[in-house]
């Protein structure tokens, strides 16, 4: 799966492309590995793809870690905990629900390395839903 984003942050906005893979590792646990590449989309598209990109530079490496909680009195409600560890020095722990076929997922606490300097987004959100073909993402 591969999603494309542009990010709106302190007036400047960047484009990049996301290649994700997904492991199933028993006991409602997943892992989660992503490639993100920063690109130049093609004048007057607006939006990046992996067909029309007229640059694909590596930009980060993630590590993804999903667990699903079922609750024991009402089957419907799951909860999930989402942890993220980047290659830059980034590491996040995200927490939402899933609806049906698709779940949101919302940042609880966005760490660095003693090296970096603190990260400009506060607040993450992802909805991913098996139908999208774009994942919609706000950064904070």
């Amino acid at each position: 799966r591969s999603e494309s984003a542009t990010i709106q942050l302190e007036g400047k906005s960047s484009a990049y492309l996301r290649e994700l893979k997904c492991k199933h590792v028993g006991q409602l646990n997943f892992i989660l590995h992503l490639n993100a590449f920063k690109v130049q989309p093609l004048p007057n598209k607006g939006i990046p793809s992996w067909t029309n990109a007229t640059e694909l530079k590596p930009f980060h490496r993630e590590m993804d870690f999903l667990r699903v909680k079922v609750n024991p009195i009402d089957e419907t409600v799951t909860n999930m905990p989402y942890v993220n560890a980047q290659n830059v020095g980034l590491a996040n722990v995200e927490e939402g629900n899933i609806n049906g076929k698709s779940f949101l997922i919302e940042t609880k606490s966005i760490e660095r390395s003693c090296f970096n300097k603190d990260p400009s987004a506060r607040l993450l959100r992802h909805e991913y839903s098996k139908y999208m073909k774009n994942i919609p993402m706000s950064f904070m």
